[in-house]
């Protein structure tokens, strides 16, 4: 039987580049769906029936969206029938990390770990055996992502939006152990390591890296971010163009 993995979702960011759309980025619409909705969507086939969904937002966007409760429909609607958590921050985080924090006490320290932004429609797989990290990595010009160095088939370094390899993170963080991920993110907020004043996941595996344990690249094999009006713009008149020409071949 596989091994149940648990998947964190964070949902608790402002969301400042997409307010003109809606004020909790996660449920802008987009071609009458949720962003959540089209997330979990692409993701879907990755999560097993055993897993355990884990969504971290705000007590403010909780209460004024009903998240928990949209969320049921969004997961009823899609046939994901799998157990889900809603987990609250204690205040204003200060990045993602110390988001993910707030399901400690929700997450098995032992279980396998999988943290995705749901602000993106992606296409990927998970690896049939999980003892080790991964980072999915994908073509990016910019420097509005992390970015990672790789030597000999693994990552070496992880930095965030500075592109020093043109291969940068998709926004899909796997940790064979929750404990493993926790620790070092209580590393970096104790040490301080922000960027632009926030504490971004990334760069908590190099600290993961320099305690021993081994992170490899996964592949995605196609990825549609919609973390700005400009890219969910673009996502809108594609999927709106596909689906249209694929119902007039029929």
């Amino acid at each position: 039987m596989t091994t149940p993995i648990t998947w964190i979702i964070p949902m608790a960011g402002k969301g400042t580049r997409t307010q003109s759309l809606g004020e909790f980025k996660p449920f802008v619409e987009i071609n009458e769906s949720k962003m959540i909705t089209w997330f979990l969507f692409s993701i879907r086939n990755n999560i097993k029936r055993n897993d355990v969904i884990v969504f971290v937002t705000t007590p403010y966007f909780s209460k004024k969206f009903e998240v928990e409760d949209t969320l049921c429909s969004v997961l009823k609607n899609l046939k994901i029938t799998n157990k889900f958590h809603l987990a609250e921050t204690q205040d204003i985080s200060h990045g993602q990390s110390e988001s993910i924090l707030s399901a400690e006490n929700i997450v098995d320290k032992s279980t396998t770990v999988v943290v995705a932004n749901p602000d993106q429609y992606i296409d990927f797989c998970l690896p049939e055996v999980l003892t080790d990290c991964y980072l999915a990595l994908y073509l990016s010009l910019s420097e509005k992502s992390g970015f990672v160095r790789i030597e000999n088939g693994e990552i070496i370094h992880f930095v965030e939006k500075k592109n020093i390899s043109n291969l940068a993170s998709a926004g899909i963080y796997i940790v064979p152990k929750a404990g493993i991920l926790f620790d070092a993110i209580r590393e970096q907020i104790r040490e301080g390591e922000m960027v632009n004043g926030e504490f971004y996941l990334g760069p908590v595996f190099n600290i993961i890296m320099k305690k021993g344990n081994r992170v490899k690249p996964l592949e995605v094999r196609a990825k549609y971010d919609l973390g700005n009006v400009r890219d969910i713009s673009y996502f809108r008149k594609r999927f709106a163009d596909n689906i249209r020409i694929l119902n007039e071949l029929q």
